[in-house]
């Protein structure tokens, strides 16, 4: 079980929690997604198959209208868009060759419409193009043991 006390995002941000599950990693997840505003930016970084997918998944199912939505990685699309309040597009930028300015993706329209964005290897963007309201970062610590790390930028 993870070490979250419900809806209380200061416990959250800066510090180390922890998670021995994907439902552990989901809760902490559904617990941002509450605190998360129209137009906010997450970066979620770690290692390939370390629960970014997980934590994203956790967070727009938490949220109206996402309770029945399949939440998968869009690796190989890039990208999803959910019908969640607010709306959320979950893209993953692992794929791409070569950095990428993410007005080429419809960042403006994103912005302007005030979708939540959730990011996977943020570090394939243009340094400057795009400035996070939150950073997420996974390690494993073991095969099922994860570190999460929430900032706020």
């Amino acid at each position: 079980m993870s070490n979250l006390k419900k809806n209380n995002l200061p416990e959250m941000l800066n510090k180390t929690l922890y998670s021995s599950s994907m439902e552990d990693t989901e809760k902490i997840g559904a617990n941002f997604a509450g605190y998360l505003d129209h137009g906010s930016i997450v970066y979620i970084l770690g290692d390939i198959g370390v629960g970014k997918s997980v934590f994203a998944r956790g967070s727009i199912q938490s949220l109206p209208g996402g309770k029945d939505l399949i939440v998968r990685s869009p690796t190989f699309l890039y990208l999803f868009e959910y019908p969640t309040t607010p709306t959320i597009v979950h893209l993953d930028l692992y794929r791409l060759k070569e950095k990428t300015n993410l007005l080429d993706f419809g960042l403006d329209e994103w912005i302007q419409n005030k979708y939540v964005l959730f990011i996977e290897w943020p570090q394939h963007i243009i340094e400057d193009s795009i400035i996070p309201n939150y950073t997420v970062e996974i390690k494993a610590v073991s095969r099922e043991n994860r570190e999460i790390e929430i900032s706020d930028n």
